[in-house]
C-alpha cells in the first residue's frame, strides 16, 4: 500500500479522491479570484493571530521544524506545540498536521495531547437544548472547560470535526492520544470549543463517523492503487455535491453528470439520499421528477404504511427520505429549467404600497458601514423625493461608527414614515433575508447615545400590524418553487434582472470595501464607486423582484401539473 490519508481528504469526494493522484486527468487551472485570495489571507492572519495570543499566554510552547523536533516536545510534555509535524501513522497510512497539540493530560510517564484546529468562521449557533465545553485562549485546557449552555455544533464543522478525530487517530498511533479523545476548534471570535470524539453526543463526526469515512477512503484508495498497477475500469465517479462548485474538475464531472441525468445534479442531495434514490431504482433526474409528490404526502401522513410488494417508490421511500415531496419538486425545476409556482396563480402576489422603500446594507467584519434605500411612490406625494439614498461612513469600523451610519439612516426613514403616514397614505419597507438586516441593526442600538433609535423603536416598527417591514425573501420562497437556491443573486437574475457590476457578491464586497479605505485616493474612490453602485443595484434588485412577483410569475407553470 503505497497511498496516504491527509487531514482534509477523510471528509473530501472520493472521486476527487482519486482524480488529484492521477496523472491522467487534468483539472481546471483557475485564477484564484479575488474573494478567495482575501478568504485565505484572512485565514492564515487569523491563525497567526491565535498563535501569537497562545505564546503569550504560556511560556512552554515549542514550535519544531522538523518531525524529530514535534517528537521530542511529545516526549517531554510541552504546553503547547505549534504546527507541530507529526510522523506517518505506519498502519492507517495518515498524516496529519493540526494546528497546534494542546497538553491534556499525563499517564504515568506519557504525556498525552489533543488536536486544535483555527477557523476564521463560526463553529457554533444557537440550541436551546444542548451545550459545549469552552474555553478562552488565555485558559486552553481541555480538562478545565467551562460549559457553555445553550450552543451545538454547526453542521458546517462537521470536515472540521472529522479532521479532528483524524489526528486522534495519528496520535494514537504516537501513544500520545488524549484518553478522552477531545479536541478543539478556536471560531473567529477566539473561543475555542472542546469536543469529545468517542461518544455518540456528536454522531457526525465522532470516531465511529470517522471510521466509516476513513473505511470508504481506504478501499477506494486501495482499488485506485489496483487500477494504477492493473488498469480497467477507473474505480471511482463523479456524483454531485456542495464542494463542486469550486473543485478543479467540475466541469468534466458536471458534463459526465448531465450525459446521463444523474439524480445527484438535483440539489441539494447529500450522498446518503442519492444512495437511497438508487436502491429504488432512481438513478436520473427525469426518474425524480416523475414520482408523484401527492403519494409522498400520503405515506407520510400514514406512519403505519405497510410496506408491500404492490407499493411504488414514493410509498417505499418516504419513511426514510425526510422531504422527498421537496426533492421531487426541486428535480422538475431542474429538468424543465424554469421556477415554478407552489399555489395556485392568481394567489403569487407581493404587499404594495403608496411609498416603498428597498433596503440593503452592507457589513465589513460584523460590522454594519453602509446603510442603502430605494425610494418609489405612486401617486406622487408631496415632500417624498424618489431615488437611491446612501448612509455611509468609510472611517475605521467601530461600533460607535455602526451606530452612528445606522442612527443617520434611520433618523432619516422614521422621518418619511411619519410623512407619508400623515398624510393618510399607506407605507411599506423591503429587504431580502430580514435575518440579515435585523440583526445589524439589534447592534447598531445596543450602542447608540440618547439621541439615536431604541431597541424599542425599531421592534415597534418590525413588529407592528399590518406589517410594513416586509421580507421578499419569506414571499418569495412561499410561492415560487426553484431548484435550491434561494439567494438574491440568483432568484433575481433568474427573474430577468442584471447588476451593473460584473461579479456581484457579498464576498466580492469585502475585497472592494478593503479597497475603498486605501491610502491611494485613486483606489479609493473607484472602490466607493463601485460599492454604493453594487448596494443600490441590491435594493432595485429587491424592487425588481417584488414587481416580477405581481406580474410574470403568475405565468409561471404550478409544480403539480401532471408528468
Amino acid at each position: 500500500m503505497t497511498w496516504l490519508m491527509r487531514d482534509q481528504e477523510i471528509s473530501s469526494c472520493v472521486h476527487r479522491l482519486t482524480l488529484r493522484r492521477s496523472t491522467e486527468f487534468s483539472g481546471d487551472l483557475r485564477d484564484t479570484s479575488p474573494e478567495v485570495q482575501r478568504r485565505i489571507r484572512e485565514a492564515r492572519a487569523w491563525r497567526q493571530e491565535v498563535i501569537r495570543s497562545l505564546s503569550a499566554s504560556e511560556s512552554d510552547v515549542v514550535r519544531p521544524t522538523n518531525e524529530s523536533e514535534t517528537l521530542s516536545a511529545l516526549a517531554r510534555g510541552a504546553r503547547y506545540i505549534i504546527q507541530p509535524q507529526l510522523p506517518i501513522d505506519p498502519l492507517g497510512h495518515r498524516t496529519s498536521a493540526p494546528h497546534v497539540l494542546v497538553l491534556a493530560e499525563r499517564y504515568e510517564n506519557r504525556f498525552l495531547y489533543s488536536p486544535l484546529f483555527i477557523r476564521n468562521a463560526e463553529v457554533v449557533v444557537a440550541n436551546a437544548s444542548r451545550q459545549l465545553a469552552h474555553s478562552d485562549l488565555q485558559s486552553l485546557d481541555p480538562s478545565q472547560p467551562e460549559i457553555r449552555i445553550g450552543v451545538a455544533p454547526r453542521p458546517s464543522v462537521t470536515a472540521h470535526g472529522l479532521a479532528l478525530v483524524h489526528s486522534l487517530e495519528v496520535l494514537l498511533a504516537l501513544g500520545h492520544v488524549d484518553p478522552l479523545w477531545r479536541g478543539a476548534l478556536v471560531d473567529r471570535r477566539g473561543d475555542a470549543w472542546w469536543f469529545s470524539l468517542l461518544g455518540d453526543e456528536f454522531p457526525r463526526f465522532n470516531r465511529e463517523a470517522y471510521l466509516e469515512h476513513y473505511r470508504e477512503r481506504a478501499a477506494v484508495l486501495d482499488a485506485y492503487e489496483n487500477w494504477r498497477r492493473e488498469g480497467g475500469e477507473f474505480p471511482t465517479r463523479p456524483r454531485w455535491h456542495r464542494a463542486c462548485d469550486s473543485c478543479e474538475f467540475a466541469s468534466r464531472c458536471r458534463t459526465e453528470l448531465e450525459q446521463r441525468d444523474d439524480v445527484s445534479l438535483v440539489r441539494f442531495t447529500d450522498f446518503s439520499q442519492q444512495q437511497l434514490l438508487r436502491s429504488y431504482g432512481v438513478t436520473t433526474r427525469t426518474q425524480l421528477a416523475a414520482l408523484d409528490p401527492k403519494k409522498v404526502v400520503s405515506a407520510r401522513d400514514e406512519p403505519g404504511l405497510v410496506r408491500r410488494r404492490a407499493a411504488g417508490p414514493e410509498e417505499m421511500l418516504s419513511p426514510e427520505l425526510d422531504k422527498l415531496d421537496e426533492l421531487i419538486y426541486r428535480a422538475r425545476v431542474s429538468i424543465d429549467g424554469t421556477y415554478m409556482l407552489i399555489g395556485p396563480a392568481a394567489d403569487v402576489h407581493c404587499p404594495t404600497a403608496d411609498v416603498e422603500v428597498d433596503i440593503d446594507m452592507e457589513s465589513y467584519n460584523d460590522v454594519t458601514y453602509l446603510w442603502g434605500a430605494a425610494v418609489r411612490h405612486s401617486p406622487i406625494v408631496t415632500g417624498v423625493e424618489a431615488g437611491y439614498r446612501a448612509f455611509v461612513s468609510f472611517e475605521s469600523l467601530t461600533s460607535e461608527i455602526e451606530a452612528k451610519v445606522f442612527s443617520e439612516f434611520w433618523s432619516w426613514f422614521s422621518g418619511l414614515r411619519t410623512q407619508v403616514l400623515a398624510q393618510g397614505l399607506t407605507f411599506a419597507a423591503y429587504c431580502f433575508w430580514a435575518h440579515a438586516e435585523e440583526s445589524a441593526m439589534n447592534r447598531a442600538v445596543d450602542f447608540q447615545t440618547e439621541d439615536g433609535p431604541t431597541r424599542q423603536d425599531i421592534d415597534e416598527f418590525r413588529r407592528g400590524s399590518p406589517s410594513q417591514w416586509i421580507d421578499i425573501y419569506a414571499v418569495f420562497k412561499d410561492q415560487i418553487q426553484t431548484d435550491g437556491p434561494l439567494g438574491l443573486k440568483v432568484v433575481a437574475g433568474k427573474a430577468g434582472f442584471s447588476w451593473r457590476d460584473e461579479a456581484p457578491g457579498g464576498e466580492a464586497s469585502m475585497v472592494w470595501y478593503e479597497a475603498a479605505v486605501s491610502d491611494d485616493p485613486g483606489i479609493a474612490v473607484a472602490a466607493r464607486t463601485r460599492l454604493l453602485a453594487y448596494n443600490e443595484d441590491d435594493c432595485l434588485a429587491t424592487r425588481f423582484l417584488r414587481d416580477w412577483l405581481n406580474t410574470e410569475a403568475r405565468t409561471l407553470p404550478s409544480r403539480d401539473a401532471p408528468r
